[in-house]
């Protein structure tokens, strides 16, 4: 697993991204898989873990982080993980929502990621 960078590293990372580099960007969000994946781990109910594997969910957060890069509007590294953090709750958000389609409806399924991560990040 890639180590997160420092500040420093993780500021010029994203400004550089910021700037076009796609290669900066992919080393930036590549820098969050295992922040990600625990995340995606943890806020996952027991009925929808055995649905997906986190590492799934963080690549596709990463896919929509790439395609939707440009929308970005933060400057700094906490508005950055909390961009991502909105996109792997969306995307954990649509998992529910497949399981629940599948007539396997729980009432535990019903807590709101939002304030998971939300209070997960504090």
């Amino acid at each position: 697993m890639t180590q997160k960078p420092d500040d420093t590293n993780s500021l010029e990372l994203l400004l550089s991204a910021r700037q076009g580099n796609r290669q900066a960007l992919g080393l930036l969000l590549e820098s969050y898989t295992g922040y990600l994946k625990l995340l995606a781990r943890l806020r996952a109910d027991d009925p929808l873990r055995a649905k997906f594997d986190p590492s799934d969910m963080v690549q596709e957060t990463f896919l929509e982080a790439q395609r939707d890069f440009d929308s970005f509007r933060g400057q700094t590294e906490p508005e950055f993980l909390s961009w991502l953090r909105r996109i792997l709750a969306s995307n954990l958000c649509d998992q529910r929502k497949r399981y629940r389609k599948t007539g396997r409806r729980d009432v535990n399924l019903e807590n709101s990621l939002w304030e998971q991560l939300n209070r997960s990040s504090e």
